[in-house]
């Protein structure tokens, strides 16, 4: 990194052809070249004269040019980055492990301190110590390579800890981890780059300076620490960017008890707006209310936003509930779980789950006198493996939710230009979407057809806006089984049905 150049005087004469094949030599030298030669030198003084390995002069590394240097640190921060990950791998620290503590934010100081020291610093001495030769004038070999472990340490752990800093700044700020991939390579990427990049410029003087201090006995100049901020600065930043490009390719670890411990579920404020964009993602345009009417009616307490946030503040999972008022005892306040989902990043890991349980505490918690809460799902019929339909279908059965109506229409709403009402079978798309509906009883008790009944009667008129004199009402009522045995079953996972692929029932 220290023979970066700062003017390339024959720039000038070169086509960009000649600058695209500079940087590519750049980088097999960094990324194979110099590391090979590295490890060839140790292995030939480590044998005591006993092995003579030849080093690789594949490229010329007298090559002065800036865009020669560009991918010459481009190379090694590949290189450095795959040692990286590798001593990460003895630490119990995998990426996928690495990826779910960054977006929940739950790493107390003494880890965090513990990666930048143990992963950085022993990942910037080994890589120094084995993998970067010793150029002539740098005196004894063991000496130069004492030098190079200790600057490498030094470098890699300042490195590492202001990579890790800028990775948790970025995700309290919410530009990690991004959803959509315009996100991620307008937003992400560039902050990490400067982040790391900044961290590579304090490094660099410090670098400067061991070297400086260790031949010569004296500190670097302005220019020496100049030169190697440059170049540092370059290095780490390319180094940056390669955590967030591996780990968008990475599944995420599923989360620990501890972690769990960490999350906080609990009743949101009307105001909040961080549900809005795994809403616009995850929820099919048909399904979806416009959302200045879901905030208005959050800020008149029709509806209740619960919400599972972890220590960095970013909302992982929530759901929108929408309270239906009494009217007796035998027909008591109860919930419509209108609106469920987990942002892209933390879905798969146990984070849905753990929010619909919570969520769903936390709601009889502060209604103890309701029935329970009604989840409306699409049937699965037709559906592929891996749909979205499936794998909601999954989820709820693996979270113990029981199945009241099965087929149940979801109904469509009024289209917001109609001038009077228009019947439901009438509305385009047929009136509604085929489903299931669910619920989970507050308490053990018996949910019986009647009750059912009115439950769906009260959301597809108070909800839905369908006319109570509609002859689909009539007809979906009609429908549901009466008497007094409870209704509830528990609800079956998605699989395919008579050899076709499906995974509805119909009872």
């Amino acid at each position: 990194m220290s023979d970066f150049i700062f003017q390339d005087e024959s720039a000038s004469n070169k086509t960009l052809v000649d600058h695209a094949i500079d940087v590519g030599s750049g980088f097999v030298y960094g990324a194979i070249q110099s590391p090979f030669n590295g490890l060839t030198q140790l292995a030939n003084h480590a044998s005591g004269g006993s092995v003579s390995l030849p080093e690789m002069h594949l490229i010329d590394d007298s090559n002065t040019s800036i865009a020669f240097s560009v991918g010459s640190l481009g190379g090694s921060a590949l290189t450095a980055y795959a040692l990286y990950r590798a001593v990460g791998m003895t630490m119990s620290n995998p990426i996928a492990v690495e990826k779910t503590a960054e977006m929940l934010g739950t790493r107390t100081g003494a880890e965090l301190f513990k990666v930048a020291v143990v992963q950085g610093g022993g990942t910037g001495a080994l890589f120094e110590g084995a993998f970067v030769p010793i150029h002539e004038g740098e005196g004894d070999f063991w000496n130069a390579k004492m030098r190079h472990v200790a600057k490498g340490f030094a470098t890699g752990t300042i490195l590492n800890g202001g990579n890790i800093l800028g990775r948790e700044a970025l995700m309290r700020s919410g530009l990690g981890a991004s959803e959509s991939l315009t996100a991620f390579i307008s937003k992400e990427l560039p902050a990490n780059f400067a982040t790391g990049a900044v961290t590579g410029v304090v490094a660099g003087a410090v670098n400067a300076n061991i070297d400086t201090i260790g031949t010569e006995g004296r500190l670097a100049t302005v220019q020496e620490m100049g030169e190697q901020s440059l170049g540092l600065g370059l290095f780490n930043g390319m180094f940056s960017i390669a955590t967030p490009l591996h780990q968008r390719f990475v599944k995420p670890a599923k989360i620990t008890q501890e972690q769990a411990s960490q999350l906080k579920t609990e009743l949101q404020s009307p105001s909040n707006e961080k549900w809005i964009s795994s809403y616009k993602s995850e929820f099919p345009i048909e399904e979806q209310q416009s959302i200045a009417e879901l905030q208005d009616l959050l800020r008149k307490g029709t509806l209740e936003l619960y919400g599972t946030v972890a220590p960095n503040g970013r909302m992982l999972s929530w759901n929108i509930v929408e309270r239906y008022a009494g009217a007796g005892h035998d027909k008591p306040d109860f919930f419509l779980n209108a609106y469920l989902a987990t942002t892209r990043s933390a879905q798969s890991i146990g984070i849905g789950g753990l929010h619909m349980r919570k969520a769903f505490q936390e709601v009889r918690a502060n209604n103890p006198r309701s029935s329970g809460i009604v989840t409306e799902i699409e049937s699965t019929v037709g559906e592929l493996p891996g749909s979205q339909p499936a794998r909601r279908r999954d989820f709820y059965s693996r979270n113990g939710a029981q199945e009241a109506i099965d087929p149940y229409d979801i109904p469509l709403f009024q289209p917001d230009n109609a001038p009077n009402y228009i019947p439901q079978r009438e509305i385009p798309g047929e009136g509604a979407i085929p489903g299931a509906m669910l619920f989970e009883p507050f308490g053990n008790r018996t949910v019986t057809g009647d009750e059912i009944a009115y439950m769906t009667r009260r959301i597809y008129v108070d909800g839905y806006g369908i006319s109570p004199d509609d002859p689909y009402l009539a007809d979906r009522l009609n429908a549901i089984p009466r008497g007094p045995e409870s209704r509830l079953r528990p609800l079956t996972p998605f699989q395919p049905e008579d050899g076709t692929i499906g995974g509805a029932t119909t009872h």
